[in-house]
């Protein structure tokens, strides 16, 4: 029989190779597995804070735009962190790693997310936030500060389903294991060639 005879692809040729299908299966699927089950579930909480001038106060719209960039900063402050962890019963620098704070462009509100591995800590970590910035806006000779959405408390985990990602996982595993039989049979082949050459 020729190397081309022995490296052609058929579906016997490849059902003979599951031995190594499987192996490389369950080991592809299992690490996965393993990693997306490992990963802690985060929840998320989400608010948005608008902001507009004190009445009166005649000021442009592009100083307001600018001093209203002071607030994420102050959201993301050492002394705003640690109230808020503390009220959410989480420590600042776990607070610290699912927050974020920030001005959409040509907008005069400012969007908070806090991402922490308890659903109603997340809220109540941002809900605090939220006061801080609120009390801030108070004493601001410039702004008004105003919640146009408190913190919302959402017990669907954050990002992607892991259900989705078993789902890719097991897919990514098929795929792996059906080339490992493909080289498995082009490898026998190069070996009987050797071989028979001898």
């Amino acid at each position: 029989m020729s190397a081309g005879d022995e490296s052609a692809v058929t579906p016997r040729r490849l059902l003979a190779q599951w031995p190594v299908m499987l192996v490389v299966f369950v080991l592809v699927f299992g690490g996965l597995a393993y990693y997306i089950a490992s990963t802690p579930v985060r929840y998320a909480s989400n608010s948005v804070v608008a902001f507009q001038p004190q009445p009166g106060r005649a000021d442009g719209r592009d100083l307001i735009s600018l001093l209203i960039q002071t607030y994420p900063e102050l959201v993301s402050s050492e002394k705003s962190v640690d109230l808020a962890a503390a009220a959410a019963g989480v420590s600042p620098s776990e607070l610290r790693a699912g927050l974020d704070a920030q001005i959409p462009p040509l907008t005069l509100t400012m969007t908070i997310r806090t991402e922490l591995g308890d659903a109603r800590a997340a809220q109540v970590a941002n809900q605090s936030l939220v006061d801080q910035v609120i009390v801030q806006g108070d004493k601001d000779p410039y702004l008004v500060a105003t919640a146009i959405s408190n913190a919302n408390f959402d017990d669907a985990p954050a990002g992607v389903s892991r259900k989705l990602l078993y789902l890719v996982s097991l897919i990514l595993a098929a795929g792996t294991a059906l080339i490992a039989g493909l080289v498995a049979i082009r490898v026998r082949a190069a070996f009987a060639d050797s071989r028979d050459s001898d």
